[in-house]
């Protein structure tokens, strides 16, 4: 960022929370992006995303797994929502059934 943008006025304070939710959202599928391009989860089969201590409200993780069941995958959150699993049709990406559920 070379200089703050212009929306981060005084006029727009009751906006920021907005941004805030936005940006944060933005940030969550990156780094979901990032790890799906990566080694391990295509190659590997690492289906499990770590949501610990990453500190994403369940409305920004809720969004992200809907747009990827939107596009042909398979979301279920684990271990109290701090586990996303990203999974295709007929894959097991867990052994330990029962312990989420699908989005």
């Amino acid at each position: 960022m070379k200089k703050f943008p212009s929306k981060l006025s005084p006029s727009n304070i009751e906006l920021f929370q907005d941004y805030y939710v936005y940006r944060q959202t933005c940030y969550l599928r990156k780094e979901i992006y990032e790890w799906m391009l990566s080694p391990s989860f295509f190659k590997d089969g690492e289906r499990c995303f770590d949501l610990q201590m990453k500190g994403y409200g369940d409305d920004i993780i809720n969004v992200l797994c809907q747009e990827l069941n939107d596009m042909g995958w398979k979301t279920r959150l684990a271990f109290n929502n701090s586990s996303l699993y990203v999974y295709r049709e007929g894959e097991d990406p867990c052994k330990f059934v029962g312990m989420f559920e699908e989005i």
